[in-house]
């Protein structure tokens, strides 16, 4: 599209004007010849004694050159001279055209203005704001187009104390009250949005010209046009790591602006905005966090909102209200999309090469820029959080499924089934397990369990599950989650501990089973059996011992020598046997966390699998040095050993108690298992046959048992009839049975009132 305008065309008759065109032209030809600064210097003056012999006309010919040439003029890396001599070639330009052609022509001319102030020497930086004051901000709306432009290099040469700073904000607040407020804010969330070094400096005047005394709603205009604009640059800003400046302004910009009880933006763009949060929760900063805490719990926004009146009658309005009033639910949603962002780009995916082996591949999702989220990180997010005393009871119940149903698919499952797996997955799996026991480490066991219990019964009841505890998951995956967390908990929790709150959970399981066995599909039944058989193999002690580390497997010599160092300094109870259960995916995957049996015979010399193993090490270490002061204090508080020791045998009766109870509720599981999957029901019930044979038993005499039995046996009188699918149910049974004889063979008490310890063999 030609640039031209009407009166060019008719200026292009003129002899002047081409003789204009002819000097200008071979002006700038003269430019691509220039070798050093020098050079240019001259050819500056050569284009301003051009452009001022012909001055009368008011239209410049070969402009798009031209502006190439004085752009480059203004380099940083070129000296201050060739910038002040390319200075006055543009005042010769603006003095000459008239105000239409500079409008016209303003994205040609700026292209090498805006981006010099920022590096521009101090005898630059007042001729370049008087070309600004002077030519550019009389244009008003006419700047709208190269606006965002304009705000990036002034916003770029804003700081605070330094020369000519008060001249630029002047210079900022004509441009504002010239332009359309919203459009003037939208500019500046855009020049936030994709340059870094306006970030501090646009916010910090975005926070200056907020009226504190005014509503938000009244001075709406700050947000801009776009919202989704203003939300992008706060997204950004709180993803900048590199610039704690940023993040504080803009932490400071949701405090006073967007407190959360406003609900000015939508609920997917809070969401945005508080996993902004979250990766600088990460970053551990004490000033930084208690900002985003403020802006979760602020009720001094909340109370400015309160009239008078209302103020007396909600003179206290503490921040744990206002937490789970405004915050706790999108906090959890927040939590929630992340976790569902990273559901869709697992840390691995298994494909089958054409030699038919198993070989791990990147997924594709890593490639997506889109997210610089990993589960690890939303796990240390959740641990952060969870810290804080108003923020943790409030919001794990709801997210932990989530969670651990997460790390079960993408960690857990995918690590047990792998045989082989390359060193940059193994590394992902092992921080991610270690995290998560962190986690762990971070909650109580009987919340763990009591909830896990409470999931099975609303999802096997088809609940409503009105606080999404499930996270929707089935009855297989919350199996699986039991599963692993048995593992995970086996290996960190005292016996004692794991028997008060794993024998509470088999009975309640196994009620929750019984009373809607008819809801149970065949493989469902077989899962939850064998996960029945594992919860209460983890209660009952065996012949093993037990190490604290879930580096065990590993360090299995240096655990039996410092064993025997604590045994010979008698630090250890001849009594308190720690035992662990038999665990193979334990012994597999922890064997995969540390690649060596002996710290001096690495298998990898690389400096990822050393700092892997050192990391290892300290972690032994920590678990080595728990062990001693807890045995330490046994020694120095010898009362508190004894009543802990009295308080553990009262916990080892109760568990006894809800084992013994489990076992009679599983016998009429059993029975009921047998009934409706197993035996057709339509047969008339083998207690009536059996008491038809009786009573003819009473009337005939020993002679004659004999023939009585065998008319009956022939007349397949007392043959069971199955049912037609019941050979779908065959694995089902075998593991029922399998549990009853484990069930069988625990040792009963001989009352359930028995204050003395069971006996270890088997009642008659």
């Amino acid at each position: 599209m030609s640039l031209m305008l009407d009166d060019e065309v008719a200026l292009g008759n003129d002899i002047g004007y081409k003789s204009f065109i002819i000097a200008i032209e071979r002006v700038l030809k003269q430019f691509e010849s220039s070798t050093e600064w020098v050079d240019l210097i001259t050819n500056l003056v050569k284009v301003k004694k051009t452009i001022e012999i012909y001055k009368q006309f008011h239209s410049i010919p070969k402009r798009i050159t031209l502006s190439k040439r004085l752009a480059q003029c203004l380099h940083p890396a070129l000296p201050s001279g060739v910038h002040l001599k390319a200075l006055e070639v543009y005042e010769t330009i603006f003095q000459i055209i008239d105000k239409r052609h500079l409008q016209r022509d303003i994205i040609l001319y700026s292209y090498g203005l805006f981006s010099l102030l920022s590096d521009a020497a101090l005898p630059v930086k007042p001729i370049l704001l008087t070309l600004y004051e002077t030519y550019f901000l009389p244009l008003g709306e006419a700047l709208n187009p190269i606006l965002t432009g304009f705000l990036v290099g002034l916003f770029s040469a804003l700081e605070e104390g330094a020369d000519y700073y008060n001249r630029v904000i002047i210079l900022l607040d004509n441009l504002a009250n010239r332009i359309d407020e919203f459009y003037f804010y939208t500019c500046i969330w855009s020049a936030i949005n994709f340059v870094s070094t306006v970030r501090y400096s646009a916010i910090t005047f975005i926070l200056n010209h907020f009226d504190k005394r005014k509503n938000m709603k009244v001075q709406i205009y700050l947000i801009g046009l776009s919202r989704d604009t203003m939300v992008s640059a706060v997204c950004i800003c709180l993803h900048d790591s590199r610039d704690s400046l940023a993040q504080r302004s803009i932490l400071d910009f949701l405090l006073i602006c967007l407190p959360i009880h406003r609900k000015l933006l939508t609920k997917a763009n809070m969401i945005k905005i508080i996993n902004g949060t979250f990766h600088i929760l990460l970053q551990r900063d004490m000033a930084l966090n208690r900002r985003i805490y403020t802006w979760y719990f602020d009720t001094n926004q909340l109370n400015n909102d309160i009239t008078s009146e209302q103020h007396l009658i909600n003179d206290l309005v503490d921040s744990s209200s206002y937490f789970v009033t405004h915050t706790r639910e999108i906090l959890i949603e927040s939590l929630k999309s992340s976790l569902q962002a990273i559901s869709m780009k697992p840390l691995l995916t298994i494909v089958k090469s054409d030699n038919n082996d198993k070989q791990p591949m990147t997924n594709i999702i890593d490639s997506l820029p889109s997210s610089t989220w990993t589960l690890t990180k939303l796990i240390r997010v959740l641990i952060i959080l969870i810290d804080k005393p108003d923020v943790g009871p409030n919001i794990i119940e709801s997210i932990f499924m989530n969670y651990s149903l997460l790390v079960y698919e993408q960690v857990y499952h995918p690590a047990k089934n792998l045989t082989s797996i390359n060193i940059q997955h193994e590394n992902s799996y092992s921080e991610t397990l270690k995290t998560f026991n962190m986690l762990l480490d971070t909650l109580e066991p009987y919340f763990v369990w009591e909830l896990l219990t409470k999931i099975f019964d609303i999802v096997l009841n088809q609940q409503e599950d009105n606080n999404c505890i499930t996270a929707g998951s089935t009855i297989e995956q919350i199996c699986g989650v039991i599963d692993m967390l048995l593992d995970i908990f086996s290996l960190e929790n005292p016996l004692d501990t794991q028997s008060e709150h794993l024998s509470r959970m088999l009975y309640r399981l196994i009620e929750v089973m019984n009373n809607n066995i008819e809801k149970l599909t065949s493989n469902q039944i077989t899962l939850c059996v064998e996960l029945l058989l594992k919860i209460f193999k983890n209660i009952i002690p065996t012949n093993k011992n037990h190490s604290l580390s879930i580096f065990r497997c590993s360090f299995n010599q240096q655990y039996e020598t410092f064993d025997n160092y604590l045994t010979d300094y008698h630090i250890e109870d001849n009594n308190e046997h720690i035992n662990f259960i038999d665990n193979e995916y334990s012994a597999d995957i922890y064997n995969k966390l540390l690649r060596t049996d002996n710290i001096s015979q690495l298998e990898n010399q690389n400096l990822i699998v050393e700092q892997e193993n050192l990391n290892d090490i300290e972690q032994l270490l920590r678990q080595m040095t728990r062990k001693v002061e807890k045995q330490l204090d046994k020694i120095n508080n010898p009362l508190l050993d004894k009543k802990q020791s009295r308080l553990s045998t009262k916990t080892m009766l109760e568990s006894m108690n809800n084992i013994e109870k489990s076992i009679e509720l599983y016998k009429k599981f059993f029975h009921h298992f047998i009934i409706t999957y197993l035996i057709d029901q339509k047969q008339v019930l083998m207690n009536d046959k059996f008491q038809s044979i009786y009573s003819i038993i009473q009337n005939k005499t020993n002679d004659n048992l004999l023939t009585i039995f065998n008319r009956y046996r022939q007349l397949n009188e007392f043959q069971l009839k199955l049912n037609d699918n019941v050979d779908h149910y065959i694995t089902a049974f075998e593991n029922c049975c399998k549990i009853l004889t484990e069930f069988c063979c625990f040792p009963i008490q001989s009352s359930l009132n028995d204050q003395s310890f069971p006996s270890k063999g088997i009642n008659d």
